[in-house]
């Protein structure tokens, strides 16, 4: 692992922590919206009571799915829904991962393997970043003429 490779790593590392803080306050937007209600007193009551990610996520399919018209896809879900652990393990795990391998050999190894896994998973979040903004858009048109 070169000291480049490691500056990479930490720049993918920010961008992920950034799709998830985006995505995560984009759902919540949505499920606002489409609550009945005022959306920025729902808005309020959700910080207020301190949602979680995974919470928001299962509130959201719940009402998403509640009327059969759903907004967001069962593929965007089940990806959803792998955010909490996914965000978890890269704030708290992926450093330890492999920063504390006495091996040199088998750090650079680790450390391929988990910049490996978070350059296909910030793909991925690329993509459900950009569908989920526009179902917020979509959401907010859709339910409050906003």
């Amino acid at each position: 692992m070169t000291q480049n490779d490691l500056k990479n790593f930490q720049l993918l590392v920010g961008e992920a922590i950034m799709y998830f803080q985006t995505i995560e306050h984009d759902i919540r937007i949505i499920y606002a919206a489409m609550k009945v209600g005022d959306l920025y007193k729902e808005l309020e009551r959700i910080e207020s009571e301190k949602w979680t990610l995974g919470q928001t996520i299962v509130e959201l399919e719940k009402l998403d799915l509640s009327d059969g018209k759903a907004y967001i896809s069962n593929s965007d879900y089940k990806f959803l829904k792998t955010l909490t652990w996914k965000r978890n393990n890269i704030v708290h795990k992926t450093y330890q991962n492999f920063l504390y391998e006495g091996n040199v050999d088998i750090q650079d190894e680790k450390f391929r393997k988990e910049y490996k896994d978070l350059q296909e998973y910030t793909q991925k979040m690329r993509q459900v970043y950009k569908t989920i903004e526009e179902t917020r858009l979509k959401a907010l048109k859709d339910f409050r003429n906003i």
